[in-house]
């Protein structure tokens, strides 16, 4: 009752949003904080509330802050193995020494900044950018009619025609007197403008072959993936990694556990099919890497991975996806996608934007396109979709 004064006749939705150092580095932190916000602010939302666990710095065992603190506890006797590692060290805002992370600016300004100039400044980057686009073409316009002039006036200082300007004729080069030839700032500002042209050009044209060279990477390490799950299920009567732990819960389909108790393709690193774990981490995600997420031989830790292998539902999730249908043997049939870059969460949207790297049971493996954002992190569809014929 509260709110209603603040949301009026809009519909009232109480939900949370969050970014944690787990899922992603602590540079990407801040940057999807502010992106969330903005976009929660573009939706119309009257507001919201970030809630981060700013106390994890105590876990830092072997640095306490002050002596004699309530933080100050007993050591790990393992902490020479831990260390920063410790996976829940990786929550919060600040450091284990308390030094701000890139996180915790975001939501200062978050949290300090009325919400509509937030909304006004980012209309105005937008008004800015149109400006700027705007001007480079007028200028290239202005410069294109003023080079033309300045020919034309040449021409008839000197009797050349334009087209003839700077031959040269017995020796001697036809063409305006010397104190003519500078440029003027119309030119120089044409040559800039062109030359950030062919720049933007140029940077565009690098990062699409970056992206190329990197799904082509993703796409090589996802078929090793693919063979050491295979080399797997040959070793045990053709049944695939289980998708349960130890104790028996179901987990989700991106997570590896640790050595203690590995989940899933875990197994894969447990016993010795797979040197290096950095094949999980797709090459073009830069929210899962491997250098901030992979704990695996670290006691207690959790680690996830880039991808997904294909699993229905766990406990939370929608009860559609308890329909996905999941192999467990190599002979439940070749068609069905196994293993592929993660649609949840939208972290494609991070990797390669367009699509996905996809390998199958029968051991092949294809580039799915999902342009127009079919999927949206929903992963019933997503395996749907992988499973079409090409």
């Amino acid at each position: 009752e509260d709110l209603m004064p603040l949301v009026g006749d809009k519909p009232l939705l109480i939900t949370e949003f969050g970014v944690n150092t787990i899922e992603v580095s602590p540079q990407h932190q801040g940057e999807l904080l502010k992106q969330c916000w903005f976009e929660l602010l573009e939706a119309g939302a009257a507001g919201a509330v970030v809630f981060s666990f700013m106390d994890e710095w105590w876990k830092n065992y072997d640095r306490p802050v002050a002596e004699g603190a309530w933080w100050h506890r007993e050591p790990d006797p393992e902490a020479h193995l831990r260390h920063d590692r410790d996976p829940e060290e990786h929550y919060g805002l600040v450091e284990a020494d308390r030094t701000p992370k890139p996180g915790f600016y975001a939501v200062r300004e978050m949290f300090t900044t009325d919400p509509q100039s937030m909304a006004r400044q980012r209309r105005l980057q937008h008004v800015i950018i149109a400006a700027a686009v705007l001007a480079t073409g007028m200028a290239l316009l202005v410069g294109g009619w003023s080079l033309r002039q300045r020919r034309h006036r040449r021409a008839r200082s000197t009797g050349v025609p334009p087209a003839d300007t700077g031959r040269r004729d017995g020796g001697a080069v036809a063409g305006p007197p010397p104190e003519q030839r500078g440029f003027t700032l119309i030119e120089l500002l044409v040559v800039l403008a062109v030359i950030a042209l062919l720049m933007g050009i140029l940077l565009a044209a690098i990062a699409q072959v970056r992206e190329h060279a990197q799904r082509t990477s993703c796409a090589s390490q996802l078929r090793q993936v693919l063979t050491a799950t295979h080399a797997y299920a040959g070793d045990h009567h053709n049944r695939l990694p289980p998708r349960i732990e130890s104790g028996g819960r179901q987990i989700f389909g991106n997570w590896l556990g640790s050595e203690a108790n590995p989940y899933a393709l875990g197994h894969l690193i447990a016993r010795g099919y797979i040197d290096e774990p950095r094949v999980f981490y797709c090459p073009s995600n830069d929210l899962v890497r491997f250098e901030q997420q992979y704990f695996f031989h670290i006691r207690g830790a959790e680690t996830w991975m880039a991808y997904r292998y294909r699993n229905n539902n766990a406990t939370g999730h929608p009860a559609h996806w308890a329909d996905i249908y999941v192999p467990t043997t190599l002979n439940d049939g070749s068609q069905w996608a196994l293993i592929a870059d993660d649609p949840y969460r939208d972290w494609h949207r991070q990797a390669h934007v367009t699509g996905y790297n996809v390998v199958y049971l029968g051991g092949h493996g294809r580039w799915v396109d999902d342009s127009d954002e079919s999927i949206d992190g929903d992963l019933a569809r997503a395996w749907d979709l992988f499973d079409q014929p090409q």
